[in-house]
């Protein structure tokens, strides 16, 4: 099997990452054990509480399960699943993004111009996966070593 087959590089969220993440779930339980001792059994007490419940679960195994996953075909964000895998050669390249998020990238080809709101509200919500979540020690960090893979694995090099 080539070498290439083989590499691939996961990267941990960022401390305030996974910090954020323990906070919802220690906020999700105590609201559930809060509501759930000082409830009546036929009120609707249990439902919010098992709300509570299930918000502090899945945070806490979303910090459990979060990875950003380099191949030498792309990169897969995994928050809960799986992930999509985004190959390097729809990417240009990465920056830096706005505090708190981490990186986003910018495709090689530029979907058309949207003219109806319908198309609007569809491209910005395409924008959205290209936005990814800070892993790693920094933003620097991130954007550095997700551009020297794309540098090393994408069949053209990006434009500047």
């Amino acid at each position: 099997m080539p070498a290439a087959m083989d590499e691939s590089l996961e990267l941990r969220p960022h401390w305030l990452t996974l910090a954020a993440l323990l906070y919802v779930t220690a906020m999700g339980f105590l609201v559930a054990a809060t509501v759930w001792l000082t409830s009546k059994p036929n009120d609707g007490g249990r439902l919010v509480a098992s709300a509570g419940l299930l918000v502090g679960v899945l945070a806490l195994v979303m910090a459990v399960r979060m990875r950003l996953i380099l191949t030498p075909s792309g990169y897969r964000f995994r928050a809960l699943w799986r992930g999509r895998l985004v190959s390097w050669t729809a990417i240009e390249a990465f920056y830096p993004d706005i505090p708190p998020t981490g990186v986003y990238w910018m495709p090689r080809v530029r979907p058309p111009m949207p003219r109806t709101p319908w198309e609007w509200l569809m491209a910005i919500n395409a924008t959205g996966y290209r936005h990814l979540p800070l892993f790693g020690p920094s933003r620097a960090y991130m954007v550095e070593t997700l551009n020297a893979w794309l540098e090393r694995f994408a069949p053209t090099p990006p434009r500047s």
